[in-house]
Formats: structure tokens, sequence, C-alpha cells
């Protein structure tokens, strides 16, 4: 192990939780260099599209201001072949805090700044990388409300920095960008075997301990595996107020249950995918799906929403569900999107980010 990684060890916050032991490394870093390319994601315009990987990228035109900034030069690879997910170059940046301030002392640092948290998968320890993404104009007074981002297959969360943040910026809140072991999300046929509730449980008792994230509002999106992986959470946890899956339907056996609380969740699904199928069916990643509108009607009876749904056709001829009558005024919505497969057009319902986010509540 090299000096620096030692030392930084030797920082660490040891955490244990739901029987996984685990320890955090924070520092900050410029991890806003990344670029779409690096995460095998092909961007056009502001939509998201796909590559031959499956991989749906994110809105683009949330992060039109910083195209022509893309920084320094790009982070090294977050998989290297060693026993890290998360090997970084020393920027000679300090921590963001030292292990030993009490929890309710941390503050955020304004901008991106990485942690990381060990986990134990297949007999090593691998180091998992998280990246905070806070605002510029920071106020170490004010709590903001948290934002979970979740790559698809391939995928790197250092896209997300450049993509976000003018978001982030204009509408204060603290994006979080884990990434996938393996650079994918264990929903059962995935190259990773990590114990995929255990990793979110300890980035939440990691973030517990900043004073600007005290009782916040926290939610969450993902895109592809990604949504998989935000469809198995909202499933299986009460992390969420609301989440917002792009791309995929909920993956027979894995339904929301008793687990779960109550929890809004939005849907946005080319009506022609042929990766995760909008009719259902065995996909050719491995997986059974629910048909996109079974998977919809599932979280509505979650929900304790009204049986009949309203039915309707956007502007864009695109089909519109709505479940009302939900307990705990929760939403339940879906889209589906005519003529898109496993990626959406860029004036896909003025924008699928800018769409999830609104329904998350954070535009």
């Amino acid at each position: 192990m090299p000096t620096r990684l030692r030392r930084a060890a030797a920082l660490s916050l040891l955490m244990i939780l739901s029987g996984c032991e685990g320890d955090t490394q924070s520092r900050s870093s410029t991890v806003d260099s990344a670029v779409a390319e690096d995460a095998g994601l092909s961007v056009n315009d502001r939509g998201i599209q796909t590559n031959d990987r499956g991989v749906p990228t994110i809105d683009a035109e949330s992060s039109a201001t910083d195209a022509e900034d893309p920084g320094p030069d790009t982070i090294e690879d977050a998989n290297p072949p060693s026993t890290t997910d998360a090997a970084r170059p020393d920027l000679g940046v300090p921590p963001v805090a030292d292990a030993s301030t009490p929890p309710s002392m941390r503050n955020l640092r304004e901008g991106p700044q990485e942690f990381t948290i060990t986990e134990r998968i297949d007999g090593e320890d691998v180091n998992r990388l998280v990246i905070i993404h806070a605002p510029e104009d920071l106020d170490e007074d004010v709590s903001y409300p948290v934002v979970f981002a979740f790559h698809g297959f391939g995928g790197r969360p250092q896209s997300f920095v450049n993509q976000l943040r003018r978001l982030v910026n204009e509408h204060n809140f603290v994006g979080v960008y884990p990434q996938g072991h393996q650079e994918s999300w264990n929903l059962g046929a995935e190259p990773s075997t990590a114990d995929e509730l255990a990793f979110v449980d300890q980035i939440m008792e990691h973030l517990s301990e900043y004073r600007q994230l005290q009782g916040t509002r926290r939610v969450g999106f993902g895109t592809s595996n990604g949504a998989g992986m935000i469809h198995t959470l909202a499933a299986n946890t009460r992390h969420f107020e609301a989440v917002a899956a792009l791309s995929t339907a909920l993956i027979v056996g894995r339904e929301p249950g008793e687990n779960a609380g109550p929890v809004s969740v939005l849907q946005v699904h080319g009506m022609r995918d042929e990766l995760c199928p909008y009719d259902g069916g065995e996909s050719r990643v491995g997986h059974t799906f629910h048909s996109a509108e079974e998977s919809i009607r599932l979280w509505a009876v979650h929900n304790g929403c009204d049986e009949d749904p309203q039915r309707l056709n956007t502007d864009q001829d695109n089909l519109r569900i709505e479940y009302r009558g939900c307990r705990e005024e929760t939403r339940v919505i879906h889209y589906g999107i005519r003529g898109a497969g496993h990626g959406f057009p860029g004036n896909t319902e003025g924008g699928v980010i800018d769409l999830a986010l609104d329904f998350l509540g954070v535009l």
C-alpha cells in the first residue's frame, strides 16, 4: 500500500453497521474534471443516449454552462486492478474533517469532495468511493436537502459533478454520488457482489455527521442499472422520501416489502426499450422485469393509492400515468416515452433530469 494511503487509513473512521465493518476517509478533490467519456457514456444534446453497454447518460443541459471548462486532467480510473475502487492521486488537500472531530462540529466544504468506505467483498477489503457535492456558495448555517445519484452499468460518479453542478449551485441541494463496485450495482446478475444495502447504510451514517445535513430531506435517482438500485433501496429501506427511476422497472422478486416506508416514485421508461423491456419479461442483462406499467402499479399498491390511475397523453404525446389518493401524500407517476428505447431524446418532457429533480422536490 502506498505511504499516502497508509497515512489516510490511520485517520479513518471505523463504523460497524448492519453487521458490516467499514471506515471512511474524507478529502477534497477536483473531481469535476471527469467527463462523460470516462464513464462509457455518450452525451448528445440535453438528453439521455445509450452506447453498446446499455448505459444511459443523464440530461446534459444541466451542465451546459460548464462544458467549456472541463477542469484539470481527468482523475485516474476509479476501478484499478487492486483491492480499492477509489485510488486517487495525492492532491495535497487536507481531509474534510479529522476523524476526531465531534460529529456535531463537522462542516461540509464548498464544491465536490470525496470520502471512501471500506467494505469486505469476496474476502478482500475494498475502498468504495463516494462524492459529496455541496453548493459553491455553501452557508454553514443552512440545512440542505440531499440528492443521491446512482450511475448506470459501466458508469462513474465523477460524471455527475459537471452534469449537476449548475443545479446544485442554483437550487442549493447537496449531491451524493456513490461508485458501484466494478462499475455496477449488485442486483443479482451484475459483476458486483457487494452488499449494496449495507454500503448505503454506511453512507447515510457518514452524512449524519455533518451539521448542514441534519434532519434534511433525502431523495435519489438512478439511470439504468442505477435505476434498478434506486428501486431496490426504496423497496427495502426507509432512506428516501422520494425516488426517480430512469430506464428500469422493478425486477421480479424485488418488489417493495415490509421494510419499505411510504415513498414517492417516478418512473420514466422508453416504450421501445429492448434492454429493460417496457412490457416486461427476461432481459439480456440477466434479470426478469415487471412491465413498466405493472412496476408503477406495484408502487401504487404499496403506497395505498386509489386503484384506478389517471392516464393521459402529454403535449409531446407521451403516456403519463398518475395514481392519486396515496397515503402520507406520496405521489406515484409514470411516463412512457413513445419511440424511445433505453435512452431518451434531449427534449423529452423538458429534460428528464429536470423532470426527475422537480418531482423529487429540489427544483
